[in-house]
């Protein structure tokens, strides 16, 4: 396998991590996706989050919801030695538990990514959330 394929597949296996820490609420995770001073920006919401410390923290905010579920489609990186940039198409559900029921909020996204190739692979220095829609609807109990 020539080295910019395995690359373009560390790249895509990153995006997916990102999902399954999202998913999984493991905030200690976030340590193998993102660099030491990487950043995590949501223009939408005017914020960025620093460092990997306060973007850890600000992963917790996932703990509003019962349960997420990030789908992730459409990784397509161009890598340039030690350094790539990527978009990421994602749709995100996120489930929030209220008295009439719970409902679901979806997102769709594309993430722009920065990425270093560090010495323990690939690693995001800036991943920018880009929110396309969003939907609130009601969740079917499933039995």
């Amino acid at each position: 396998m020539s080295d910019l394929i395995a690359d373009k597949l560390a790249i895509q296996e990153l995006a997916y991590e990102y999902a399954r820490c999202a998913d999984q609420k493991d905030y200690a995770g976030f340590a193998n996706v993102f660099t030491q001073d990487g950043v995590l920006s949501i223009p939408a919401m005017q914020f960025d989050a620093e460092g990997l410390e306060v973007i850890q923290g600000a992963m917790q905010q996932l703990e509003n919801y019962s349960r997420t579920f990030h789908l992730v489609a459409n990784v397509q990186s161009t890598v340039d030695n030690d350094k790539a940039t990527a978009q990421v198409y994602c749709v995100a559900s996120h489930v929030i538990a209220g008295d009439d029921g719970e409902q679901k909020f979806d997102i769709g996204v594309i993430y722009d990514d920065k990425l270093v190739k560090t010495s323990e692979g690939w690693r995001f220095s800036k991943r920018t959330l880009n929110s396309q829609w969003s939907q609130t609807q009601p969740l079917d109990q499933v039995s």
